[in-house]
């Protein structure tokens, strides 16, 4: 038996439009580019943190950094409960704050299922955590810049 009904899931195919514009296009295959590369991945996650957010979070998936009307969709280093979170995806302002969190490893990091060494807990935990210190928060994105998931609570 199917995970997801295959009628529903043909009907929301259809009706979802999946052409990237030519600035997605152009930020996804320079980011693929750069996954391919073997120095790249071997780097820390700090080394590619910012390459990630701006052409993966911001020109692919069209979170945007605050604007003149003082919202932004995306926030850096972002506060949550005792901790900081790489990146918060969400509604800022000066009247809302929403947050989903973002918890991004280095493209070396392999296995997100991994207990990261010295802490414990694997980064979708480590998430999950943030996630728990956000009221309100009930999606997080785990990610080692090669791949994202999503997980809502």
């Amino acid at each position: 038996m199917p995970l997801f009904n295959p009628k529903t899931l043909k009907a929301a195919l259809q009706a979802f439009d999946f052409r990237p514009t030519e600035a997605q296009w152009s930020a996804a295959s320079h980011w693929a580019a750069l996954m391919r590369d073997d120095f790249l991945l071997s780097q820390k996650e700090t080394a590619l943190e910012g390459d990630f957010n701006r052409y993966v979070v911001q020109i692919v998936l069209g979170y945007h950094t605050f604007d003149t009307s003082g919202a932004a969709t995306v926030s850096v280093k972002q506060g949550v409960g005792p901790g900081e979170v790489d990146l918060a995806l969400g509604h800022f302002s000066a009247t809302r704050r929403e947050v989903w969190h973002l918890r991004a490893k280095g493209a070396s990091f392999k296995n997100l299922d991994a207990i990261i060494p010295g802490r414990a807990k694997t980064p979708v935990q480590q998430a999950w955590e943030y996630a728990n210190d956000a009221i309100g928060a009930q999606w997080v994105i785990v990610s080692n810049q090669r791949l994202l998931r999503l997980y809502s609570g």
